[in-house]
């Protein structure tokens, strides 16, 4: 789970700029698709060249060459690598500070990027100067590519959530105000699926990413004028209603949200890829995976935005959302369980057609819209492709 500040505007002020936002339209769509493709060639090229992160910038420019219908979102893709590249420097900077001995991390789960892991006595100090406190209980410090990643036990973790205001289960992303560029994901030693709740995580500090180089290029004080090509527009109008909207707000937060459960099918997609690839059987295989998927999702749906569900229950009826109006919360609900079916149909339509990647695809299609314009996106992918067909 994401951890930041909220603060919403007066909760009654009427919402205004929504209706202000058009609705998506079908080039608008086509280009997000095409982002999206070009994204996932940014990622394998990174990925199975092995490259550092001082070389991400001059891949990026590499793949944008093939793609000059994508030369306007230049500078959006080149300022996400700089957040990376900026947070890996930040880590190796921290890291170098406060980790006087280390050594390669025995878990498999880091084993394969051979990242490194702490002494226990620089672990605690990493842990007290991020968290200004002390661990009751040992920690793991490991130092990742563009995360620091600290593994506490529960009474650690209850510890720092109860101090931001949140009960959190097994994991949660943070960035601190004392550390602007030092991205930490803190995920519980004793984890049932220590991989799933790293995936999640992960997929949050993407997302920031992302986010943040999109605001660094689009001045939203600034009116959407006639000098700005009319996609880039179109993405600023995007982008102020989910910041200057209460419903756009917390509807980006639910957003963020699905995305990182999202990214546990993608996990699971991905498994089963290479273990046909590795001639090594695992019990599942895509036709499971889509049986389970509708039930996950459902669950996912139910504890956004039902009354008892776990995270409604965090920030819609206590903290930091419990004065919203009514009525934003009952559309919130709305937009929620739409948006998760939204999920659902488009990684069906995408089934046939980017397989290993169907999910990662969805992830990245609809990340650029709004919440309440998935299911418009979703329609305007199918009425396109069955217009292609006949």
């Amino acid at each position: 789970m994401f951890k930041e500040t909220f603060s919403a505007k007066t909760v009654n002020e009427p919402e205004k700029k929504a209706e202000l936002i058009p609705s998506p339209d079908q080039a608008g769509v086509i280009m997000a698709e095409n982002i999206a493709l070009a994204k996932e060639e940014i990622v394998q090229k990174i990925f199975t060249e092995d490259l550092p992160v001082s070389q991400w910038e001059k891949a990026v420019q590499d793949i944008l060459l093939n793609h000059p219908d994508l030369t306007n979102y230049k500078h959006l893709f080149l300022e996400t690598t700089h957040n990376t590249y900026n947070a890996n420097e930040a880590i190796n900077k921290f890291w170098s500070d406060y980790a006087k001995n280390e050594t390669i991390s025995s878990d498999a789960l880091y084993q394969a990027n051979n990242y490194v892991e702490a002494d226990e006595i620089s672990a605690q100090n990493i842990f007290q100067t991020i968290f200004k406190q002390s661990p009751e209980k040992p920690v793991k410090a490991i130092k990742g590519i563009k995360t620091l990643i600290l593994e506490v036990f529960p009474a650690d973790l209850k510890k720092i959530t109860r101090d931001s205001g949140d009960n959190i289960s097994e994991g949660c992303f943070y960035q601190k105000n004392d550390f602007p560029n030092l991205p930490v994901i803190v995920l519980l030693q004793e984890s049932h699926d220590k991989l799933m709740n790293m995936r999640h995580e992960v997929q949050h500090l993407n997302y920031n990413f992302e986010r943040s180089a999109a605001f660094s290029y689009i001045n939203l004080d600034i009116p959407p004028n006639d000098a700005l090509p009319s996609e880039i527009k179109k993405h600023q109008e995007r982008l102020s209603l989910e910041k200057y909207n209460n419903l756009g707000i917390i509807e980006n937060r639910a957003k963020d949200e699905i995305l990182a459960f999202a990214s546990y099918l993608e996990l699971l997609e991905l498994n089963i890829y290479c273990s046909k690839q590795q001639k090594c059987p695992i019990n599942m295989d895509e036709t499971d995976l889509f049986k389970m998927k509708n039930n996950y999702l459902l669950s996912v749906a139910s504890t956004l935005a039902d009354e008892h569900g776990d995270y409604y229950q965090k920030y819609c009826q206590r903290g930091p959302l419990a004065n919203l109006d009514s009525k934003i919360k009952q559309a919130y609900q709305q937009h929620v369980r739409a948006s998760v079916a939204a999920y659902q149909e488009l990684s069906e339509i995408y089934e046939n057609s980017f397989s290993p990647n169907i999910f990662r695809m969805t992830i990245d299609v609809l990340s650029q819209f709004p919440l309440v314009h998935w299911p418009a996106v979703v329609r305007l992918i199918k009425q396109r492709r069955q217009k292609t067909k006949s």
